[in-house]
């Protein structure tokens, strides 16, 4: 059941209030536009803007650190290849090694592009439960299964990770210690499956649980979305600022 509030948060900051139906196209749209621009200049000003947004949102600083320096660390390929590969004028001489302004031009624009769109993505779902975002597909005119289909799939990948934790846990109390040897093959093996096993269970015991209360198909809402000035305004400003970073040129 969808019962959260999306209007409200235990930060109540600006973004929190907003609709879930207006961040979802707010975000759609930023990240769309900003993945597309081809300017290094309005790449940077659209990150800085992600920056800003992302700071508002306020989320822990520490998880969010720990993201974009793993999100991050895929974007390094860019800086192993791209100076290499593309053609123009010689930056300097490593050795074998000569990269180009154009290479090591393209390889920045492609970081903070996807920095852009990471800072903003991050900004959103700090602001909105999951719960809300459900509720704001399903107010876009997402099908039912679809909506129902995204809130149950990361309901239970969490418990999922919880079982995981429960069953490594007790491995550990148990002086288990993972090394290069069959024995840790062995029980890998077993941990998976008990994982796996134990999942199918659960599944079987939520949806038994989830029939007896009379699901049908469909998540009750408990709250009706209401669009208001303050949405219109936010969806505007974001539409007339993403516009403006895209006449930047370089």
């Amino acid at each position: 059941m969808i019962d959260e509030p999306c209007a409200v948060s235990g930060r109540r900051t600006f973004l929190h209030r907003l609709d879930p139906r207006t961040k979802i196209l707010g975000s759609l749209f930023f990240a769309f536009s900003a993945a597309s621009l081809q300017s290094l200049p309005a790449a940077l000003l659209a990150w800085l803007f992600s920056l800003f947004v992302l700071a508002v949102a306020g989320p822990p600083l520490r998880r969010t650190a720990v993201l974009l320096f793993a999100a991050n660390g895929f974007v390094l390929f860019l800086w192993l290849f791209l100076p290499f590969s593309i053609p123009g004028e010689t930056a300097f001489a490593f050795g074998p090694f000569r990269p180009t302004w154009e290479g090591i031009e393209r390889a920045a624009l492609l970081t903070v592009r996807s920095n852009a769109v990471l800072c903003f993505t991050l900004a959103f779902v700090t602001a909105t439960p999951v719960a809300c975002v459900a509720l704001g597909l399903r107010g876009l005119g997402v099908p039912e299964r679809l909506v129902s289909l995204f809130f149950f799939t990361y309901r239970y990948a969490l418990e999922i990770g919880k079982e995981y934790s429960r069953i490594t846990n007790a491995a550990l109390l148990r002086c288990f210690r993972p090394r290069t040897n069959m024995h840790t093959y062995r029980h890998v093996a077993y941990l998976v499956g008990m994982l796996l096993v134990n999942s199918y269970e659960r599944g079987l015991r939520v949806r038994s649980a989830m029939v007896c209360r009379g699901f049908q198909g469909t998540l009750p809402v408990l709250e009706t979305m209401a669009v208001r000035k303050a949405d219109v305004l936010s969806l505007v400003f974001l539409v007339s600022v993403t516009l403006a970073l895209r006449t930047i040129h370089g």
